[in-house]
């Protein structure tokens, strides 16, 4: 039992040993990423030479570390307008741009801009459900591909070996010329399915990579980087 005396040394101890790596870690939290203004510069001065991909990702960062900056909010929804058009249809810019529109909206009131900014709102709505339809149906046609790829390579080698067939055996001449043009025909037609199933398969591989792309666009940049996060309250640890 330890006398009153000790209790208190004993005490500031246990303190001293939970307290001193908060302390020491503390620099890591403020280093962890670098505030909002600072990032906010950065991204305005890649959106200005036209990095757009670049400013994006930074903007995020922005939104991130300060959830009421209009300012990223704006020029974000700008940014995301730009990417829309370059990665058409773009669904989850347009989806973006919305978002952050609504945000100005609603942190920043302003009479003078908000009728322009709701109506740029609600082609943003527009052309996002548009957009979405678009690359649902270039989704859609993965499936299709591998469909049309097996019957197509069923038919083209199956008529390859009916033509090998018909001109190696010995018979009616009229019969040799039947079977030339059915397996012809079928050749011609696996060979079709075949391009057509390469041909849906690249529409649809390059919209799940345009969906990679967005997903990573969208993410703070110390978030894409996986580092965990400890921490409560106004104390939070990234290393």
């Amino acid at each position: 039992m330890p006398r009153p005396e000790s209790r208190s040394a004993w005490s500031a101890r246990v303190c001293g040993a939970v307290l001193a790596p908060c302390v020491a870690l503390a620099p890591l939290s403020a280093r962890a990423e670098p505030p909002a203004p600072t990032v906010l510069q950065e991204a305005e001065d890649k959106a200005k030479v036209g990095d757009d991909e670049s400013a994006m990702q930074a903007l995020s960062e922005v939104i991130a570390l300060d959830t009421s900056n209009v300012k990223a909010y704006q020029l974000r929804a700008d940014v995301a307008g730009r990417l829309a058009a370059k990665y058409g249809p773009g669904a989850a810019f347009h989806a973006i741009r919305a978002n952050d529109l609504e945000h100005v909206l609603a942190l920043s009131p302003n009479p003078a801009q908000d009728g322009e900014t709701m109506r740029e709102l609600r082609t943003a709505h527009a052309d996002a459900t548009k957009a979405a339809r678009q690359e649902q149906r270039r989704r859609k046609l993965l499936p299709a591909a591998m469909g049309l790829g097996v019957i197509g390579t069923g038919m083209t080698v199956a008529s390859t070996v009916l033509l090998v067939l018909a001109n190696t055996n010995v018979g009616n001449d009229e019969t040799v010329h039947v079977m030339n043009v059915y397996s012809g025909s079928f050749l011609g037609v696996g060979v079709a399915l075949v391009v057509t199933a390469v041909a849906f398969g690249v529409t649809a591989r390059k919209q799940y990579s345009r969906d990679e792309r967005a997903r990573a666009l969208f993410e703070p940049r110390y978030a894409r980087r996986g580092i965990p996060q400890f921490g409560g309250g106004g104390l939070v640890l990234r290393f």
